[in-house]
């Protein structure tokens, strides 16, 4: 049965990221194994990749190699001249 609040409580911190971002997007290439590092499709991991890097304002390099590896290497954004 639903219950009246005094107060909405503050959300948390949320739960952690399910990868380790700062460390797969600091600017050296990694080549992720699916099964190690990873556990959803190529195609998924390459999503996550791009929207991780996108929040964090820098521009990714994203090559899969399948059946089961994904080479990243992040950048920050170039200045238009």
């Amino acid at each position: 049965m639903a219950k009246k609040l005094r107060k909405l409580q503050e959300r948390g911190p949320g739960r952690p990221p399910a990868y380790p971002w700062d460390r797969w997007l600091d600017g050296k290439p990694w080549r992720l194994i699916q099964g190690e590092d990873f556990s959803v499709s190529l195609r998924s991991m390459d999503n996550n990749i791009r929207k991780a890097a996108e929040r964090k304002g820098l521009q990714v390099r994203v090559r899969m190699e399948p059946p089961s590896c994904i080479s990243l290497q992040a950048s920050e954004p170039r200045e238009d001249s």
